[in-house]
């Protein structure tokens, strides 16, 4: 509900009275699909405008506190920027919202998976925030022949009612028809303060006005006065909730794992225990085996011999490949280390035991969390995230290029030989692509494959082949061979040079040597 139009317009208007005459020194992106605006001042130095282009959550928001990362960030609108903003207002019943500078407009417009920001000099130029597939002109003139008002402004024609609307309007009319309640319900939104809570019922956290009957709020719930304030305690509790979604089915992944594993390993574990160690009827063959020797011939399979333990007559396997002394040996060896297996079986059946005990007490303990920090607790409990935390280590050593294809594939290059192999030996999962110039000295260059069950499109393959050429000698060829291939398929063997690597398998791609346009490069 925070990104409907109505809240998007009350948003506009307090924004317009928050901003009016304050200076944007600066735009960039740390993360995807968010744009932070610094516009700093004495009493916030730190303070951004936040625009969240992401399809489920696209919002604006001020965040008095947010540092800017020291690399890993691209800058946009420098062609303008600093600028002083003029105004905010919004369309006439449209979620664009506009803000207007003394050299350019800035437009963050919320249209699902078109959701963007564009800013349009005085002079007609576009620049925008992430890649529009559709004509940029026709875009800036729609956006610009707009009608903007301001929050006192009533609309001129009827918006797109958002389903949370039409269910309020019917909970309390039981007609989703009536105009009267439903400009009613409006008004509320503009006007009425904001109740921030989780429902339970919904699973999620609910920003609505604190009038509203659909939900069932709480008593003690958390009321704001303005958009601002409550679309920051809205995207904070947002945050926490889908983090402990994914911290439960990490931990819970983790759990059903393991115990069945370690339930698994116990069983086998406890069956041979029962069965007990063989170590006194291996003993005792060899012993049949040493008294009766010169019965013994190489070929033989089997051999009956009277044990005089029991009096009776026993059969004994032999390998007819063995001499008569190696088969004797064999027993006598057999029965050495059936002692110690038994014994180790003794051992690993109590340390697993105890592993499952344990998991079996966080299981309890984890259907017993309801926050957070008991979630984290126990992900620390369990030491999951270590290999992640030194994946990133790892990245953060290894120095590469990095572009962004169509603002969804991962490109990395490595910078020289001694960062190719850590980019292709540390870095690169198995099911990433790997590139390389073919026959010339050049960069290795890797393609992230985030799901390997989704197939990577042949364009974006050419696109990452045509990068591979453009970083090494074959930079000035028309066209050059550029041989790819899933990195399981890429190895380093002893004794190689630096960025020196062998292929098990591959293909060629023939391309351009280029940055394409559709690649846009993240970090220098």
């Amino acid at each position: 509900m925070f990104k409907n139009y109505f809240y998007l317009k009350r948003a506009a208007g307090e924004l317009n009275k928050i901003l009016k005459q304050v200076i944007i020194q600066e735009a960039y992106s740390q993360e995807k699909d968010k744009l932070y605006l610094t516009i700093s001042n004495d009493g916030f130095p730190h303070r951004h405008l936040i625009l969240s282009t992401d399809t489920a959550m696209s919002y604006p928001a001020i965040k008095n506190e947010h540092f800017k990362a020291k690399k890993n960030t691209i800058n946009f609108f420098d062609e303008i920027l600093p600028d002083k903003i003029v105004s905010v207002s919004i369309a006439d019943n449209d979620r664009v919202i506009k803000f207007r500078l003394s050299k350019a407009e800035i437009y963050f417009y919320v249209r699902g998976s078109r959701t963007n920001v564009m800013l349009v000099g005085n002079d007609g130029k576009i620049s925008s925030f992430k890649r529009i597939k559709q004509n940029e002109i026709e875009i800036r003139d729609e956006l610009m022949n707009l009608n903007y008002i301001n929050e006192s402004h009533q609309s001129s024609s009827s918006p797109h009612i958002a389903k949370e609307i039409k269910i309020e309007v019917k909970t309390r009319n039981g007609d989703d028809n009536s105009v009267e309640v439903l400009q009613k319900v409006i008004n509320e939104i503009l006007n009425e303060k904001i109740a921030v809570f989780y429902s339970d019922v919904a699973g999620k956290p609910v920003m609505c006005p604190v009038t509203f009957q659909s939900f069932n709020i709480p008593d003690d719930v958390q009321q704001f006065n303005n958009y601002c304030d409550a679309i920051n305690v809205y995207l904070t509790m947002n945050y926490r909730t889908a983090t402990i979604d994914t911290l439960q089915n990490e931990i819970e992944h983790y759990l059903t794992k393991e115990i069945e594993k370690l339930s698994h390993k116990l069983n086998d574990l406890q069956t041979r225990l029962d069965n007990g160690s063989k170590e006194t009827d291996y003993k005792n063959y060899g012993n049949l085996l040493l008294g009766n020797i010169h019965l013994l011939r190489k070929g033989m399979k089997e051999i009956e011999l009277d044990d005089y333990t029991t009096n009776e007559k026993i059969k004994i396997k032999l390998d007819p490949k063995l001499s008569p002394q190696k088969m004797i040996d064999y027993y006598f060896d057999k029965s050495r280390g059936e002692r110690i297996n038994y014994e180790k079986s003794h051992e690993l059946f109590e340390t697993n035991k105890n592993k499952y005990d344990l998991l079996i007490n966080v299981r309890k303990e984890f259907e017993n969390a309801d926050n957070l920090d008991e979630y984290i607790k126990i992900k620390k409990k369990l030491k999951l995230g270590t290999k992640e935390k030194l994946v990133k280590q790892m990245d953060i050593q290894i120095r590469h290029h990095h572009f962004i294809i169509d603002n969804k594939y991962h490109v990395y290059v490595g910078r020289d030989n001694v960062n190719n192999d850590l980019l292709t030996t540390k870095f690169a999962k198995q099911n990433d692509y790997w590139f390389h110039a073919r026959s010339v000295p050049g960069s290795h260059v890797v393609l992230r494959v985030d799901n390997p069950k989704e197939g990577i499109p042949k364009n974006i393959l050419k696109n990452a082949a045509s990068i591979a050429a453009f970083y090494s000698k074959a930079k000035t060829s028309g066209v050059a061979p550029v041989s790819y291939t899933f990195r399981k398929y890429v190895h380093k063997k002893k004794g190689l040079a630096a960025g020196q690597v062998i292929l098990s398998k591959e293909d060629v791609l023939l391309v351009k040597p280029e940055i394409p346009k559709n690649c846009l490069q993240v970090e220098e």
